[in-house]
């Protein structure tokens, strides 16, 4: 099985049930009524930590005894990442390890992640970036939320301060099993090679996705009739490039270049995208399904490679993708006939009045564990549901 560690790195090139207390934020009142969190006020809570991954420069950590809660240092500004990740807990299950169990159960299968980051005396626009992920035990869906010091310090934890974010995640049917991952990660030289950042609090609540109404407006892209200004992208030099399908029965595709020798194991990566889909707003949440399809026969889906939904806003200061990763025949999988749409949901930081949202569709051909670069995946149709607060 490949490691979260060699995943991550490949990867990388609630609504509230009680009133707000004087001065409490809405995410602040999330994490109190979160329906498991760690509070790391005695030690990790179970948390591993992981600080020397393969091909990175070595970072550090641990806990933070007069913070209480869990730093990760990194090592350098030019190729570092360091993880902290918890226990697998079952969402509909009372908890086995140490943890603090909230007053409500869980509602249904869209969950939402709030962590509390705090910033030692780091300028916010030379920290790392931060990236916070919810995974299936078998990692056949990773849900993440991405933080990069970019564009100006709103709603970046400022010095000495701390700000929370929100990470969300869809389980589909028969999957309960879940972690949460804290990542910090260093690639750029503008950024302070040895920022330590602190992960102080970590909650998850259920939310029934029937309580936020109507939408208040949606946007929908069918890529069977137009490209919708979507274009190929790659990253030539870096990993293989793939070749780009346009089905006017599938929409836009891609999978491993007929050109390719079989026998380079180079991974493949592309992706078609688009800058300014539509404008967001930080008194919203937006559901963004993404219907997908593959060439795969119903008894291959092994056989499908990565692919993953992503989004960012124009600034680049915020992000988060939906990945998949066909694991084991009983993952859900888009075959040949047979789409499947997911839902990617995405909670703007309250302090960002506005941004464009970019939006891209990726596949990762790694030819690992059976899956197949030439198998192309689709894109049939985008759907932006914004839902106001």
């Amino acid at each position: 099985m490949k490691s979260a560690a060699w995943r991550a790195g490949v990867f990388l090139a609630l609504m509230s049930w009680a009133t707000l207390a004087p001065g409490e934020t809405e995410a602040e009142r999330e994490l109190k009524h979160s329906t498991y969190s760690f509070t790391f006020n005695l030690g990790e809570d179970g948390w591993t930590k992981n600080v020397n991954v393969p091909g990175f420069d070595p970072c550090e950590g641990g806990y933070e005894s007069g913070r209480q809660g869990i730093g990760l240092t990194t090592g350098s500004n030019t190729n570092s990442f360091a993880y902290y990740e918890s226990p697998l807990f079952d969402l509909y299950s009372p908890p086995t390890f140490k943890v603090e169990r909230g007053e409500r159960g869980v509602s249904d299968r869209l969950f939402r992640g709030i962590l509390s980051i705090y910033n030692p005396n780091t300028d916010p626009m030379k920290i790392p970036t931060l990236r916070f992920r919810a995974s299936l035990e078998d990692f056949s869906q990773t849900s993440a939320y991405i933080v990069n010091s970019t564009g100006d310090n709103k709603a970046l934890p400022l010095v000495n301060g701390t700000i929370l974010y929100r990470v969300w995640l869809f389980l589909p049917p028969g999957q309960d099993t879940i972690r949460l991952d804290y990542d910090v990660l260093n690639f750029d030289p503008s950024d302070a090679p040895h920022a330590k950042m602190i992960l102080t609090d970590a909650g998850i609540s259920g939310i029934d996705p029937a309580d936020y109404g109507p939408p208040d407006s949606t946007l929908d892209l069918d890529f069977t009739t137009s490209a919708h200004g979507f274009t190929q992208r790659s990253v030539p030099g870096s990993f293989g490039v793939p070749e780009f399908l346009h089905s006017g029965t599938k929409g836009l595709g891609l999978h491993r270049h007929p050109d390719k020798p079989e026998t380079d194991p180079a991974v493949d990566f592309g992706f078609w995208g688009k800058e300014n889909v539509t404008t967001i707003y930080g008194d919203s949440i937006y559901r963004i399904s993404w219907t997908i399809e593959s060439d795969a026969q119903p008894t291959e889906k092994l056989k499908v490679p990565v692919f993953r939904m992503r989004i960012n806003t124009g600034s680049l200061q915020f992000g988060g993708f939906l990945s998949v990763d066909s694991r084991d025949e009983n993952s859900i999988i888009p075959t040949a006939g047979n789409p499947v749409t997911y839902d990617q949901w995405y909670r703007p930081q309250e302090q960002i009045e506005s941004d464009s949202l970019i939006l891209s569709f990726d596949m990762i051909g790694t030819g690992l564990e059976g899956e197949d670069p030439n198998v192309p995946v689709y894109v049939r149709s985008i759907s932006i549901n914004r839902y106001i607060f």
